[in-house]
This record gives C-alpha cells, structure tokens and sequence, in this order.
C-alpha cells in the first residue's frame, strides 16, 4: 500500500518533526509528556533538529566498558542509554520513540526535485521541490499556498494534459538530475516546468 504521506526533508527540519530511518516521526504529542522532561534535562541532546538524523542506528563496542551501545557522535537522544551505570536514568520507558508507530506520520522520499510551476494567466512562476512519488493532486494541495485557486486550472507539460492522480515520472515528466550531474549541467537551467491554463470555472479559495 501506498503510505498516506512523503515528506522531503527540507519540510520536516523542525523541533517536533524528525526523519528516522526513512520515516517521518511526529513527536508533538511524546513532547507533552513526562518523557519531555527527561529530554530537556539530558545533558547535550537539546540539539538541532538535524542531530536526529541518521541511516540506522548504529551499535558498537565501547572501548572503556567493553559493553555493547548505541554509537551517538552527538550526543544522547531520548531512549539511549547513558555510558554507564547511572541512577537517575529510568529503563522503564517501554518501547523506544523510534519504534513506536503511533508517532509514525509517513515516509522520507528517496528522491526529491525542483519543479517550476507557470501560471499562464498571470506569468507569475514558482519553484516547488517535490517528493518523486508525490501525485500531481498533492503537489497542487502544497501549491493552493501561493495559488488558492489552483484546482481552476488545468495543468499541462509539453503541451500534454496531467493526470493528476499519477506522479510527475507517471505523467512523462521525466527526472534529469543524474544526466545533468553527469554532464556537469546547471540543474536551475533545466528545472521541467509545469503550465497552469485557467479553467475561468470560478471555484473557491
């Protein structure tokens, strides 16, 4: 089954949104609970929000206690255990956040790309970076921001009409980036564009 939503991570770099292992984690409501306190008083895991991420996580040997934990290059996160015994660290937390699917809201795409979107009717352009398996209809739901009119229009690439139900690659709109980097060419310059042609159906904001 198709997941209910990707995210790039440009639009998940913030303090209650993280990316973990391809996921998208919502912790908003793990904040508001008791656990939150805990974050805040571990020393050096109120980082960046960039300081959650990563492939996997990794486990390796610690030299000084020869026990097995996890490798943290910046610091202890929530549910990570400290480098040793420590009385005020609590193991009765349950499941990891991480692992917890309640906090699960989506996927991290494994591509995303520039697109320009053209309003015929009032010259007016905007670049989008999108997710690759995105369909045309959410690409216009995260538009309507700079166009509330967005579903008047009838949307076309190269003189083709765009099934909205399908993704940019589903519809011809063909992902240049690797032959780009492999010539060495300007990915701005060769940004695909999107026509918008007005409908004149007059439908709500």
């Amino acid at each position: 089954l198709r997941p209910s939503c990707y995210s790039a991570s440009f639009l998940i770099f913030t303090l209650l949104s993280v990316g973990f292992l391809h996921a998208v984690v919502l912790l908003s409501g793990f904040f508001r609970s008791p656990p939150m306190q805990e974050w805040k008083q571990t020393p050096g895991c109120c980082k960046r929000a960039d300081g959650l991420w990563f492939p996997q996580i990794r486990r390796f040997v610690d030299p000084l206690t020869c026990c097995e934990r996890y490798y943290t290059p910046r610091g202890r996160f929530v549910h990570t255990h400290p480098r040793g015994p420590c009385s005020d660290w609590a193991t009765d937390f349950g499941t990891p956040w991480w692992k917890d699917s309640r906090y699960q809201v989506g996927l991290l795409s494994d591509k995303v790309r520039w697109i320009r979107i053209v309003n015929t009717l009032t010259s007016q352009e905007q670049l989008l970076e999108v997710c690759s398996e995105e369909t045309l209809e959410e690409i216009l739901h995260r538009y309507r921001r700079y166009n509330s009119h967005a579903h008047s229009y009838t949307w076309k690439h190269l003189g083709e009409v765009l099934d909205m139900t399908k993704t940019l690659s589903q519809n011809g709109v063909v992902d240049e980036d690797p032959e780009l980097d492999r010539l060495r060419l300007d990915r701005d310059i060769f940004t695909p564009s999107i026509l918008l042609y007005f409908n004149d159906d007059l439908t709500e904001g």
